[in-house]
């Protein structure tokens, strides 16, 4: 198995470019971002779950540490065959 990280980000009633509600939804490997699933994503997949586990933690801190209110954002680990 290898693993990504699904980030749904929901803009909040600070959102100064998008009406409260809308969401986005984001695919993260190894560093990369990806709008939707493709197949060549699982090249850059994480070989371990504790990777993607780590990426979900340094994300929150960073998120924590800019203090952005604009998105509420929701973390998903999602496994796919390798």
């Amino acid at each position: 198995m290898k693993y990504l990280v699904k980030k749904t980000y929901t803009a909040t009633r600070d959102s100064k470019h998008y009406d409260e509600g809308h969401t986005e939804t984001w695919y993260t490997a190894k560093g990369l971002s990806f709008s939707e699933l493709c197949d060549y994503i699982k090249d850059y997949a994480w070989s371990r779950k504790y990777f993607a586990e780590k990426y979900i933690q340094d994300d929150k801190d960073f998120e924590t540490r800019m203090q952005q209110n604009y998105w509420k954002i929701d973390y998903e680990i999602i496994e796919i065959e390798g």
